[in-house]
């Protein structure tokens, strides 16, 4: 399997512009970017070498992060890297400016007149040969989309056999243009032909979720078409759930299924998103549907939802999952699930059940941790007077490392501790002017500590706001 070229690449650049600007950014000489010697395909079949898969619109390319990309995960054994040349990047800038040039209408031009409005109707279209052409057209798939409502019923049917057939289907669909089309069509049309769009839907649902086009064609059938009639397509996605989730494209069609049906219908997602927690809480896109769905099956609570019960409720098994793991508040993506938890008050139990087994045993760790400080700081904000009172206590007691040094003052030094130390600041001086619940005596304990601290607090931002603070509440300047 061969190293892809600098044409091959061009190639495919001159096929989309977003791909070309995402090359131009990869490969721009003075940045120094390096371009991967694989592009990923947002397909659930695997990945291919550039060279072998041509339709860009399915690449995905991180422009800022392309070092070591291979699906989600790092660099094959052996992985090179080039830099493209002063020449190369010229050629390909040339290249994007003839691109402009193409990206222009396709269609005759007497089709439409000098200030671009169609002067034929879709029958001379059709008659011409030219209803392809048109869909896959900036203004052809929009002149047909504002006149499709009002053609004739054979007229209709023409355009419906036409693109309705299986291997045309799924072409238009992944079309950026062409599935605007297809989204109108299916807007209108009932009996028989709506049931074909859902056979042809349900036969590749999941691979039409994957593209970034197509899956819009997947998310319109759900709008038009009642939940018990969309068995077909629904059972189509079982198995696949998880990697769906974890796709940019296919992560919104799983989203619009949570938000148009019912709890039982959604079950199978729910079972198994919990089967691969792992890895979907811990993705950009996968803890977004976590999320989702929590915030679909609370909606449903009246009073606090219990930790005990049926195993297999929906809402019970993605809990279960999300208390077992206290490396999800250190995610970058699954501690905002975690925060929602938190947050909701119906589900208390687990709130509990997070502060006590993750957070008040790592207190001191997670406060310094980037992610997990978010987390800590919004425990803070829930947590019952008299843990509240326990976490201050740890924190001015416990040493941490070799010098000795209290928590308190690990924290108050920390680029992400600090923001800890002004929110129990900030609570403190809530507690002592009567505004929230509290013992009133660690606001002395914090105070003392922070003047004691003052001299070396200066010296950064973060300290001089701690200060700021603690000088209004004190009435003397501090800073």
């Amino acid at each position: 399997m061969g190293t892809p070229s600098y044409q091959t690449i061009y190639s495919l650049a001159i096929q989309e512009r977003s791909l070309a600007i995402a090359c131009v950014m990869a490969l721009h000489p003075i940045t120094q970017f390096t371009y991967p010697n694989y592009l990923v395909p947002n397909d659930s079949v695997g990945v291919y070498p550039v060279n072998a898969y041509l339709q860009p619109q399915n690449v995905v390319i991180d422009p800022y992060n392309l070092q070591g990309i291979q699906g989600y995960g790092t660099a094959p054994p052996g992985y090179q890297y080039r830099i493209m040349t002063v020449q190369e990047y010229e050629a390909l800038i040339s290249g994007i400016q003839q691109l402009e040039i193409s990206q222009k209408s396709k269609l005759p031009e007497w089709l439409y007149d000098e200030n671009g409005n169609f002067t034929v109707g879709l029958d001379d279209i059709l008659n011409q040969k030219l209803f392809f052409t048109c869909l896959k057209d900036k203004k052809g798939s929009r002149f047909i989309q504002d006149n499709f409502s009002e053609a004739g019923v054979n007229l209709r049917e023409q355009m419906f056999d036409a693109v309705f057939q299986q291997n045309v289907f799924y072409d238009i669909a992944a079309d950026r243009f062409g599935n605007f089309v297809l989204q109108k069509m299916i807007e209108e049309v009932e009996g028989e032909q709506l049931g074909k769009a859902i056979d042809l839907i349900a036969e590749r649902c999941v691979e039409m979720s994957f593209d970034r086009f197509s899956c819009r064609v997947v998310q319109k059938i759900f709008d038009v078409v009642e939940a018990e009639d969309l068995h077909k397509i629904l059972n189509g996605f079982e198995g696949s759930v998880a990697i769906m989730s974890m796709d940019q494209s296919a992560n919104h069609v799983l989203q619009k299924m949570i938000n148009l049906y019912s709890n039982e219908m959604i079950h199978f997602i729910g079972a198994e998103l919990a089967a691969d927690m792992d890895d979907v809480i811990c993705n950009k896109f996968g803890c977004r549907v976590v999320q989702f769905l929590l915030e679909k099956l609370c909606k449903d609570l009246t009073s606090p939802f219990p930790d005990q019960g049926n195993k297999k409720n929906t809402l019970r098994m993605i809990l279960d999952k999300i208390v077992l793991r206290q490396r999800y508040c250190q995610d970058e993506y699954a501690n905002y699930v975690v925060q929602y938890v938190l947050c909701h008050p119906f589900l208390k139990c687990y709130a509990t059940k997070i502060i006590e087994k993750s957070i008040l045993r790592n207190i001191v760790m997670f406060s310094t941790d980037k992610f997990a400080s978010h987390v800590v700081e919004k425990t803070l904000d829930i947590i019952d007077p008299k843990a509240l009172d326990d976490i201050v206590h740890d924190l001015f007691t416990k040493s941490c490392g070799r010098n000795g040094r209290l928590a308190i003052e690990k924290l108050m030094f920390d680029q992400f501790g600090n923001y800890v130390i002004q929110r129990l600041l900030s609570m403190s001086i809530e507690i002592r002017q009567g505004k929230r619940q509290g013992s009133e005596s660690w606001f002395k304990l914090l105070s003392e500590k922070i003047q004691e601290n003052a001299t070396s607090l200066l010296r950064y931002s973060s300290g001089k706001k701690i200060l700021e603070t603690l000088s209004r509440e004190l009435g003397k300047s501090l800073v």
